[in-house]
């Protein structure tokens, strides 16, 4: 079981490692080596230049919103969702 969210937050961050992550990139969506190394060079300051949270979310529930309408059957899982 895990340990609560601290207050203030609705859950607890997920945290994935790195080399699982570079290798869901490459295995599930055919991420170059170029692209995940030049990714893996970004720093926390670069990260924060990028943009304000909420765009980069937006981004990200893009993504989600894509994969669903290409993967609606609930018996295909999404990489990373069990």
């Amino acid at each position: 079981m895990h340990a609560p969210p601290p207050p203030g937050l609705e859950r607890v961050r997920v945290v994935t490692p790195w080399d699982d992550a570079k290798k869901t990139l490459k295995e599930a969506f055919d991420m170059s080596d170029a692209d995940i190394a030049a990714a893996g060079a970004l720093s926390d300051e670069d990260l924060a230049q990028a943009g304000p949270a909420p765009a980069l979310f937006a981004d990200c529930l893009l993504v989600v919103c894509r994969c669903t309408r290409t993967y609606p059957s609930p018996g295909i899982l999404l990489p990373g969702s069990g």
